[in-house]
């Protein structure tokens, strides 16, 4: 995989060389924190697998973020003149053609979306359509929800946000609240990130342990 951007949560970003628009990379050092904290899983890094450009299309999405496990998709967004970043955890891996990934089980839904400009966190619903979390199909770019909660269409471009599945204010946009108009959402720009966990000190100690021991055993070996 080339062009990885490996960003431990927290870390100041400048990164914006591989999109060519304004709104290149949204997640700022705070977003990083924050989307720590939503998932609740400790000291997180995320490695970003893809960014949108000004040629992107749903083939590209799919073909970095497919099979990569479990992401965060980060979208700066423009509805009604309101520009504001979004977007959603998907805990299952991407894919191009399985349809509806559904959670039957209320506690093992663990999917979110979230508005980070306005620090809001969206949770699956525990009704019947809480059940969709993400809608996988190569012809489009990430899908949140049923019906859909999050919808970006083949040119990453343009879609629009009504809630569905998640939150409780149904059919109405994470971005302005407003309800849903038709695909009204201007998609600035997409970016992509794996998740990996933050290696606690009592494990670095270890591993330099077994270092030093490796190495004296090499040095014990040359000498014999």
């Amino acid at each position: 995989m080339k062009n990885l951007k490996f960003i431990p949560a927290g870390a100041l970003l400048t990164l914006c060389a591989a999109a060519p628009n304004a709104y290149a990379t949204p997640l700022s050092a705070s977003d990083s924190v924050q989307l720590q904290t939503w998932l609740g899983q400790g000291k997180i890094n995320l490695t970003n697998i893809f960014t949108s450009g000004s040629n992107s299309t749903a083939h590209d999405f799919h073909a970095a973020a497919d099979g990569m496990g479990a992401t965060f998709t980060v979208m700066n967004v423009t509805q009604n003149a309101i520009t504001k970043t979004i977007g959603g955890y998907n805990p299952k891996n991407w894919n191009s053609t399985s349809g509806y990934n559904e959670v039957d089980d209320p506690t093992q839904r663990i999917a979110f979306l979230f508005n980070l400009t306005d620090s809001i966190k969206y949770f699956q619903g525990l009704n019947s359509m809480g059940r969709f979390q993400t809608f996988n199909s190569g012809g489009y770019g990430p899908i949140f929800g049923g019906g859909f909660d999050i919808f970006v269409d083949a040119n990453l471009k343009s879609g629009y946000t009504a809630l569905v599945s998640y939150g409780n204010n149904l059919g109405a946009s994470i971005v302005d609240g407003s309800h849903f108009y038709g695909q009204d959402t201007r998609i600035n720009s997409i970016d992509v990130y794996t998740i990996s966990a933050v290696p606690e000190p009592a494990t670095y100690t270890t591993m330099l342990t077994g270092l030093i021991i490796f190495g004296f055993i090499a040095r014990r070996r040359r000498k014999a």
